[in-house]
């Protein structure tokens, strides 16, 4: 069995398969249900809004990655890191000096 909810023009249903049979159900609301039951199911509570994080930027993050890594490869295989991490910074710009939170760059160890 899967199933999901989704939501459409404002009211939010489930939808489950069983069998090869498509089941869907309308829950009547346009209050969001995963939020509903997170908040002790009362609309009442307010959020709690999230904490602001110190994130380096991403150019900090390649710096320093480059830096512990350099002692550890062979100058050419160092270079070549430099080279394509120069290239990442270039194509994202400006966003290269953002706090890199929402981005995932692969490094290897």
């Amino acid at each position: 069995m899967l199933a999901d909810r989704r939501q459409k023009n404002g009211t939010y249903y489930n939808r489950f398969r069983f069998p090869g049979k498509e089941y869907k159900k309308s829950l009547k609301t346009n209050i969001d249900p995963g939020a509903f039951i997170l908040r002790g199911r009362t609309l009442q509570q307010p959020r709690e809004a999230p904490r602001k994080q110190n994130l380096p930027s991403t150019n900090r993050v390649i710096c320093e990655y480059l830096e512990s890594r350099k002692k550890f490869l062979a100058d050419t295989s160092h270079s070549t890191r430099v080279m394509h991490l120069r290239h990442l910074t270039r194509q994202l710009g400006e966003r290269a000096d953002a706090p890199c939170a929402g981005r995932t760059i692969w490094l290897d160890p």
